[in-house]
């Protein structure tokens, strides 16, 4: 168990780095989608250094739920800008004659 747990963290943040990215980019960098995307990395990355290395177990396990909720909340954020979205020049929505024939 102490090899998942040094581990877990560290693969989490690997992880979340370019989705994060990709996700703001994708909302073209609205500032409240990006503000709460990052903040919730920052979040978890936080819990893990600070509670991992000094404040112990439970500010670690509180501090990454809480960025995980703040980045379930951002990618939600995310997904209502796509369904609201009426700027043609971001394309959320390709037309059907803009997909690739397969």
């Amino acid at each position: 168990m102490p090899l998942l747990h040094e581990w877990a963290h560290p693969v989490f943040i690997a992880t979340l780095v370019p989705i994060v990215y990709y996700a703001a980019r994708r909302s073209h960098f609205d500032i409240k989608i990006t503000t709460l995307l990052i903040a919730g990395f920052l979040v978890v990355l936080a819990g893990w250094l600070l509670g991992h290395f000094w404040l112990g177990f439970v500010f670690e396990t509180v501090a990454t739920i809480a960025g995980s909720f703040m980045l379930i909340i951002g990618h939600w954020m995310n997904y209502r800008h796509h369904q609201e979205c009426t700027n043609h020049n971001h394309q959320h929505h390709p037309e059907i004659e803009d997909k690739p024939e397969e």
